[in-house]
């Protein structure tokens, strides 16, 4: 008696979208359907959903001549549509030099592209700057205020700054060279002989482009019969080069007594790459032109081999100690010579036609038929109180 009292359930899955327009139309809101993905349940009686609800139960129990339903929002997936047409290829950016004109004033770039065109624009030119000042050297000799043991002061529109040589040190290498080539010197110094008499002088760190400034004497026997000569042969000489196959490394000195056999040698160099405080020096050549010049040496031309030496600060009573030493060539047959004047020699002012002392340093250089020949010199104005 209790199973035939008891409602009939029945569970149907609907899936036509008529039931579903049925329901809609029994009354449910359609904003109650759509906002999400549900799935939702109801009973199904004569074509009409009623008690419609989220969920996987109706709002209330079925009728027993109703049908329980369940459905969701979602209807089967559609078939794939068809592929779309290509697009139209795109276009590169192009670049292009724009001249001086109305897109640009003073030049520029232009870029094209699909969707127009756009410059790059030059700026306009500034306002020209002052002009600037030359920048100025001057020699410093030992005992100046801002370099004490020398050196140089450069001068340009923002002052003035000082390259001052170090405290210490000589500057200069110096020895004593026997002819057979052995050394009694410092600084590395070496001695290669040549031939007889002439050797290839060298010394640690040698720089052929910047050798220094030699100075030499001969050493000779007090019964020698004839005069030494000893002079610096410039490494590029043609003759020597000749001579020898090629360009000798080092200085090229030639020590050779009258009768031609080789002669000891003393050499002084001085290195222009580290200047000494208080040293004036250079290679003079005939016209009077200074090479390698060191303390701002500069030479004026007397007469034919006679020169007259000055540099920056010359004192008349402090003028310094001078020695020197004449260039010449590798086939000079013949002793030239070097030697000092002092400027107030009466012959030298009679040939000059001066009436008072010169200022300066008289050094006479000739080779032995009188024409002027080139030397080195070196003047060391620490040397004289």
């Amino acid at each position: 008696m209790k199973r035939l009292l008891e409602p009939r359930r029945r569970t149907v899955a609907v899936g036509a979208l008529g039931a579903i327009v049925v329901a809609l139309a029994a009354g449910y809101g359609y904003a109650a359907v759509t906002t999400t993905n549900n799935a939702y349940s109801g009973c199904l009686q004569n074509g009409t959903i009623s008690n419609v609800a989220i969920g996987s139960a109706p709002s209330r129990a079925c009728g027993r001549a109703a049908t329980e339903i369940n459905w969701n929002q979602t209807g089967p997936p559609g078939q794939n549509g068809t592929n779309g047409t290509n697009g139209t290829n795109g276009v590169s950016v192009t670049a292009a030099t724009e001249p001086a004109g109305a897109n640009c004033p003073t030049g520029g770039s232009k870029f094209t592209a699909a969707n127009g065109v756009t410059y790059a624009c030059n700026g306009v030119k500034g306002d020209d700057g002052a002009n600037g000042t030359s920048v100025t050297s001057t020699a410093l000799m030992a005992g100046d205020a801002n370099c004490p043991e020398g050196g140089s002061s450069f001068t340009s529109s923002s002052g003035t700054t000082y390259a001052c040589n170090g405290a210490g040190g000589s500057g200069a290498i110096t020895g004593s060279v026997e002819a057979d080539g052995t050394v009694t010197g410092n600084g590395g110094l070496s001695a290669t002989v040549l031939e007889q008499g002439v050797y290839a002088v060298s010394y640690d760190g040698f720089d052929p482009t910047d050798a220094g400034i030699v100075t030499l004497s001969a050493v000779s026997s007090y019964s020698g019969a004839g005069p030494s000569m000893v002079t610096r042969i410039p490494s590029d000489d043609a003759d020597l080069r000749s001579a020898l196959g090629g360009t000798p490394p080092g200085i090229i000195v030639r020590s050779v007594r009258h009768d031609g056999s080789a002669a000891p040698f003393d050499i002084h160099i001085d290195l222009t790459q580290a200047p000494f405080a208080g040293i004036v020096g250079g290679s003079v050549n005939a016209d009077g032109s200074v090479t390698n010049g060191q303390g701002g040496l500069t030479a004026t031309v007397l007469d034919s081999g006679v020169y007259l030496l000055t540099y920056p600060g010359f004192d008349p009573s402090h003028p310094g100690v001078v020695t020197g030493s004449v260039v010449s060539s590798f086939s000079a047959a013949h002793p030239s010579t070097f030697d000092r004047i002092p400027s107030d020699d009466a012959n030298l002012l009679a040939a000059l036609g001066a009436s008072s002392p010169l200022t300066g340093i008289i050094v006479r250089s000739v080779r032995s038929d009188g024409s002027a020949a080139p030397f080195d010199v070196h003047i060391d104005v620490n040397k004289t109180d």
